[in-house]
Parts: structure tokens; sequence; C-alpha cells
């Protein structure tokens, strides 16, 4: 057994993952925000996300931590 393809998720449910699932609904922490499945998403860069792609996606610590991913620069960063 190959405990790199074991230890994967397969491309579709990363892609559900970070996929909006909130709608136009107001969530996180700055306006132009949404939720996928764990992670917060860009849905419109403003604020403090302002430097993101729309469908860069991270999450929030409880200290002020964060790690953001915008796959369309390939950059990643952690606060």
């Amino acid at each position: 057994m190959n405990w790199r393809a074991s230890a994967s998720f397969r491309p579709a449910a990363v892609a559900a993952m970070i996929s909006v699932h909130t709608g136009e609904l107001k969530c996180g922490f700055v306006d132009g925000m949404g939720f996928g499945l764990g992670f917060g998403v860009v849905r419109e860069p403003k604020g403090v996300t302002e430097n993101l792609s729309v469908g860069s996606f991270g999450h929030g610590g409880a200290f002020g931590t964060q790690y953001w991913m915008d796959p369309t620069t390939g950059r990643f960063s952690i606060l």
C-alpha cells in the first residue's frame, strides 16, 4: 500500500472543501468572505484580504494566527 495515496485527498474532495458553501450569507471576519468545509474562502478581496485572489482559502486561530493559500498565485502565508 502506498502511504501517500492513502493519506491524500481526492481532487473532488479538496474542491468541495475550498468551495463556498455559505452562498451570499455575511460571514467571516471581513466582508467578502464565505466558508467552505473548514476554511474561510475569499469571494471578494477586501480589507485584510485585498492582497489575496478570489478563491484563496485559509483559517484563523484563537490567538491571532492565520494561514492563507492562494491557488491563483501559488503563494501561501502563515501569520
